[in-house]
């Protein structure tokens, strides 16, 4: 994508004008001082020379005016359409299909990329309500809010097997393994699923108490968790006091290193290619983390930090949360979510120059989904796709 510039058009009596000084000289500078000196020559011979002259000189000046263009923006608007009109909560999509989770009847919808329509619609997923998709080549695995992790074909659209959980949450596929947030535990804990026995490898527990883990992604040969700590273990999540990134390794199923205390913001994570970006941990700016640096004291390995271009105010869609992330190979999507009233958007940044190339408003954005230079999201009106 490359921002749209508009051609310069010089008026043609200004070019007829110059000529005659451009012809004999190969020094641009000298011809500019050469030609009113002609043309007074030429005013003193006769009365029309000076009216040419003159007229020539008043197209002159207001050549510039002319001739201004507008500043290319960087910019350039995104086009959003509306794939299918449905309640849209959290979506996740590959190269050929998009799923998307509903709390409309705890269903699940199966939109085709090549196509655009919906093929397929999975009703009474979760006893409860669910929560999160996350898709791999055989599977879709949906986290139900109160009744663990549904795993359904993605051939034959059936639920072929349930993993209790206890209280699941964000889901994220890591490591040849299932993460899910357990939101059961006052101390914080990830779950790790096995997608082939469809059953739960281990529960780790993240350090200290009252956190709520929120996010979690996996980057490089670790799985990055983002939680939140409240003042007491039974508080309400708006009244929470800080957030902190853990660092798993998958290898040891245990936490190998934890930031310090993060401000009073929620922190939302994306991953790709060896990268974590972050929202909230630099208060209205996005931060960059080097997932392949060795992790070292309670500081972060920052490569990049304060993208303050994305908006003057990353947003907030209610409390203290940040905005949903993703990412591909090419662009980092930011959804700001901002208070009722406020116009929300959808901001695509391009990943290795980390400058932004475009935004589109959405009403009452929930989740996105990148594929590639495209992003499939949840929001008010249902799943639409937003592209350049």
């Amino acid at each position: 994508m490359r921002p749209f510039s508009l051609r310069r058009s010089i008026p043609f009596a200004l070019v007829v004008l110059l000529l005659p000084a451009c012809s004999d000289s190969g020094d641009g500078a000298a011809d500019t001082t050469l030609a009113p000196t002609t043309t007074t020559e030429a005013a003193t011979t006769t009365t029309e020379a000076a009216t040419t002259t003159t007229e020539a000189a008043t197209r002159t000046t207001t050549a510039p005016t002319t001739t201004a263009a507008p500043a290319p923006t960087t910019e350039p608007t995104l086009t959003l359409t509306l794939i299918a009109s449905m309640q849209a909560n959290d979506v996740a999509a590959d190269d050929d299909e998009v799923w998307v989770v509903s709390t409309e009847a705890n269903s699940v919808s199966v939109i085709s990329v090549a196509t655009r329509e919906v093929v397929a619609k999975i009703t009474d997923v979760c006893d409860d309500i669910p929560v999160d998709v996350a898709l791999d080549e055989e599977h879709a695995w949906i986290s139900c809010r109160e009744d663990g992790v549904r795993a359904i074909d993605r051939a034959s659209r059936e639920v072929v097997a349930t993993v209790d959980v206890g209280v699941a949450g964000t889901l994220a596929l890591s490591d040849g393994a299932v993460w899910v947030i357990d939101r059961s535990s006052d101390a914080g804990a990830v779950s790790v699923l096995d997608p082939t026995r469809f059953s739960l490898r281990e529960t780790i527990v993240l350090p200290g108490t009252c956190n709520r883990a929120a996010d979690l992604v996996g980057a490089g040969d670790h799985v990055w968790v983002a939680s939140i700590t409240t003042d007491s273990c039974a508080g309400n999540p708006i009244t929470f006091r800080s957030s902190r990134i853990d660092v798993i390794d998958p290898g040891e199923a245990a936490v190998v290193w934890s930031s310090q205390e993060i401000g009073g913001v929620s922190v939302r994570l994306a991953a790709a290619d060896g990268e974590v970006w972050a929202s909230g941990i630099s208060d209205d700016n996005l931060t960059v983390i080097d997932a392949s640096s060795e992790l070292r004291g309670e500081g972060l390995p920052v490569t990049s930090i304060e993208l303050a271009e994305v908006g003057p105010d990353l947003g907030r869609s209610n409390s203290n949360d940040r905005p949903v992330l993703t990412a591909s190979d090419e662009l980092v999507w930011v959804l700001n979510q901002t208070w009722a009233g406020a116009e929300s958007e959808a901001v695509a940044i391009d990943r290795l120059s980390r400058r932004v190339i475009g935004r589109v408003p959405l009403d009452d954005p929930r989740d996105v989904a990148a594929v590639g230079e495209a992003a499939w999201v949840a929001y008010q009106d249902g799943v639409g796709l937003v592209a350049p």
